[in-house]
Parts: C-alpha cells; sequence; structure tokens
C-alpha cells in the first residue's frame, strides 16, 4: 500500500501560474496592467496563495467580491491594492478605511449612503454599460453629482461586459454597444475635467476577443488560473494557457463484487458482471458534482481512465477498476482530469466546477 498524508488535495502548479501572467502580458497592449481577480478564493484555488505570488512578481491591484475576502488578503500580507467588486454595506466603513481597501459604487443610492458616514473612502465608480446589473447610468446627470460628494474617493471608473464571450453576431453588437458607451461617457467626462482615475472594462473573455482596447487595466479571472469557462474554444486569441491546479483523491479500497449486487446508495447500480469495485476518498463535499454520478465521467491514473460508477457520496466516490485492478491502495488519484469537459458535461462553466472545490481538501504546492 502507497502511504499518503492527505485524503484529498488539489495540487497547486505555480509555475503555471507565471506562464499565464507572462502570456496574458504579452497579449495586451504595454501600458495595461493586470487587475488579478481572485474572488471565491482565487476560483477555488487558495487566494491568499496565489497573491502573495502574483504580487511577489508585481501585480498591484487585486479584485475580490466581498469585504472579508479583501480583510483575508491584508491579514496575510498582502500590500497592493484590493477593489472591492461587490456591495459592501455603509456600515462597514471603518473596515474599508483600517485595511485601505478600494470599493466599488454601485448604484448612485449606495454612492450616497457611503458619503452620507462622512469618511473619506477610496472608490472606483461601476458604470452599467448594458449588462444591468450593477452600476449607475452612463449619463453625466448621473454620474457627476458622484464625483462631487466630498467623502468619495474617487480613483477609477469600470464597466463589466455581458457578452465579451459570445461571437455571435448579436453577441458582438451587445459587446460594441457596451464599448461604445463606456469609451463615451469616459469621454464626456474628460471633457468636463472631471478625473476618471484608473480605467478597466476587460476580463477574461473581453482579453480573449477584445484585446485590442487599451485601458489601464484588465481583469483577468479564468484564464489566469490556466481554463477557458467552457470546451468550447471559439474565441479570437488563443493563449498557451496552462491549468494552475489538480485535485487528487487517494484510493482506499477495492472490492470484487459479484454480478446481481447493488453498488453504493440506492438500487438504480447494479452490477451484470463481476467488478472490481475502488473507493476514493472524495465526494461531493468536497466540490465534486453528485449529479455527475453514474455518468461520462472518468477520474484518471497514469493516463488510465477510471469510470465512476454508482452515486457518488458525501466523502466517497466508488470508481469501477475491472480494466487495472492491479492499481496499489493508497495510490493519488485524479478526480478533475479535465475540468472544461466536466462542465460541458454538467451544463455548466469551469469558474462553477473550481470556485466549489470544497475546504476540506489539502493543498500541495508544486
Amino acid at each position: 500500500m502507497v502511504e499518503n498524508k492527505m485524503r484529498a488535495y488539489k495540487e497547486f502548479y505555480v509555475e503555471s501560474l507565471l506562464h499565464n501572467v507572462q502570456v496574458i502580458k504579452k497579449n495586451i497592449p504595454k501600458s495595461t496592467k493586470i487587475m488579478a481577480v481572485v474572488k471565491a478564493n482565487a476560483y477555488g484555488i487558495n487566494a491568499v496563495n496565489v497573491a502573495i505570488i502574483l504580487e511577489y512578481i508585481g501585480i498591484d491591484f487585486f479584485a475580490v467580491a466581498t469585504i472579508d475576502e479583501a480583510i483575508a488578503l491584508r491579514k496575510n500580507g498582502i500590500t497592493s491594492n484590493i477593489l472591492i467588486l461587490g456591495y459592501t454595506t455603509p456600515t462597514k466603513v471603518d473596515d474599508l478605511i483600517h485595511y485601505e481597501l478600494t470599493q466599488t459604487i454601485v448604484s448612485k443610492e449606495h454612492a450616497y449612503f457611503l458619503n452620507k458616514t462622512g469618511k473619506k473612502i477610496m472608490c472606483h465608480l461601476k458604470v452599467d454599460t448594458g449588462m444591468h446589473r450593477l452600476g449607475v447610468e452612463p449619463t453625466l446627470e448621473e454620474i457627476c453629482p458622484i464625483f462631487n460628494y466630498p467623502f468619495l474617493k474617487i480613483k477609477g471608473v469600470y464597466s463589466h461586459l455581458g457578452s465579451a464571450d459570445d461571437l455571435s453576431e448579436e453577441g458582438k453588437q451587445r459587446t460594441i454597444k457596451q464599448i461604445s458607451r463606456y469609451n463615451t461617457i469616459i469621454a464626456e467626462l474628460k471633457r468636463k475635467r472631471v478625473d476618471v482615475g484608473l480605467t478597466h472594462l476587460q476580463s477574461s473573455y473581453g482579453i480573449l476577443n477584445y484585446s485590442e482596447l487599451a485601458y489601464d487595466y484588465v481583469r483577468p479571472g479564468i484564464i489566469l488560473y490556466g481554463l477557458l469557462s467552457n470546451n468550447d474554444h471559439n474565441v479570437k486569441l488563443h493563449l498557451d494557457l496552462q491549468p494552475v491546479v489538480a485535485v487528487k483523491a487517494q484510493l482506499i479500497s477495492k472490492k470484487k463484487i459479484a454480478p446481481g449486487e447493488y453498488i453504493g446508495y440506492g438500487t438504480d447500480t447494479q452490477l451484470t458482471s463481476s467488478k472490481t469495485i475502488g473507493v476514493l476518498s472524495i465526494g461531493y463535499a468536497d466540490g465534486i458534482p453528485r449529479n455527475l454520478s453514474n455518468g461520462e465521467y472518468c477520474v484518471v491514473f497514469e493516463d488510465k481512465q477510471i469510470p465512476q460508477i454508482g452515486r457518488i457520496c458525501m466523502d466517497m466516490m466508488l470508481v469501477d477498476l475491472s480494466n487495472c485492478s492491479d492499481i496499489p491502495l493508497g495510490v493519488m488519484v485524479d478526480v478533475l482530469p479535465n475540468i472544461e469537459e466536466i462542465s460541458q458535461i454538467q451544463s455548466t462553466i469551469t469558474n462553477e466546477i473550481i470556485s466549489c472545490l470544497g475546504s476540506r481538501l489539502g493543498m500541495e504546492v508544486k
């Protein structure tokens, strides 16, 4: 039996992360910098580890979703700028100031109540150019009063593209309209001698499909971690990205099971022939989607495809070792060998798969 210290863990490939940063840098304008998106624990990988490495190589701005994510970075020694992309209640203004965080203004009402605290807050103003989620309407009438609030130190104006990943004619037209609205309001503000500060519009697919745009920053998320959101690689810019994470689980048991026996929970998996069934020490509580059960999903050991069988359990999953029954107990098996394919099976995106990786998983830095 092979001895391993952890039941299941993430392998984090530092060199792949550094490689992806360089690839992105080479494909954006020289004057544009990277604002690394490390929200949702760096998409399930480990926000602190990722941010420490990126800050060391010169990344000077990070983006998170919540104030708690931002504070966690500060408490772990990150000193670079941190932008909170989501809403923060004005009751947290003291934390924004104490930890020197930059808050997104998500609406004109949000701006009003932040200013009403009477405490100076660093902000970026988000404008709604057509996604219609967060942001202020891109008009001078809506925006100029916010710039006049005495306690809001607005250091940037940004927006978010809703269809940058869609190269259909309809998708492109929507994106072009958003870009035009953003450029127009930035130009109008500058004509009014308003200091808009930093500008940024593109996230991952904005980089892949509209790399010619030149703003102060880009906000790569999923591509920073070496993935596209899905298995459809229909993008204008094909980058040589390397996945930065793999998930491994230990083979903890294997048994020869007779035909006619049921496998795991329920009666939906009955063997029609004798099989060697293995147990991996990972389950849906660790981020393996339960509805992958009994489908097309395979794990991998030394290039051998091993089908999953039965229902995925909270802490364990069963695999069919019939074609590789000589695999020794204790070995670590790759349980997410192709995250893009798995997301396609799930009818979702890779962002969801990896950001749902559970907190019980250990970490091995490679």
